[in-house]
């Protein structure tokens, strides 16, 4: 079986004072395969971020169109749930995706390397831009104890 990410539908949105966020129009799965299994997990429409959370010294390098949207999407998705959504595992067997509950959820670790492995996947060029990226978030994660609260 082959998984397509299909870029989600995403609208732009005003909050005032210079503030945008951005919303997803409906509802999108997100898939990935490991160990030659595969996996999704929904993230409900309405659901709002901010796109990438670059501080305003760093903008000029890496602004917030230069990633796409779909890596902070998911990524903002599970730090907005600590790490816990419902995830669904495909079983060839009945070739249907049925809730998977030997997954309990993601570490702040896993999100930021799911976070990387998007920015890989969808191409994201220079290399030291990407890895940058993550280096980044990881050190966010652990300034903040690397642990969900």
């Amino acid at each position: 079986m082959k998984l397509l990410n299909v870029n989600p539908q995403i609208e732009v949105v005003g909050k005032g004072r210079g503030e945008t966020v951005w919303k997803l129009s409906e509802s999108y799965y997100y898939y990935w395969e490991h160990g030659g299994v595969s996996y999704c997990f929904p993230i409900p429409a309405g659901f709002e971020f901010d796109g990438a959370s670059v501080p305003w010294f760093l903008r000029w390098i890496a602004g917030r169109g230069r990633f796409g949207l779909l890596a902070p999407l998911v990524h903002d998705f599970l730090h907005h749930w600590s790490g816990h959504t419902r995830t669904e595992k495909y079983y060839p067997g009945v070739r249907r995706w049925r809730d998977y509950p030997g997954r309990k959820g993601f570490t702040r670790e896993q999100a930021d390397k799911l976070f990387f492995r998007i920015l890989r996947e969808k191409g994201v060029e220079p290399r030291w831009l990407r890895r940058g990226a993550y280096k980044a978030v990881r050190a966010w994660s652990k300034l903040n104890g690397d642990n969900w609260k």
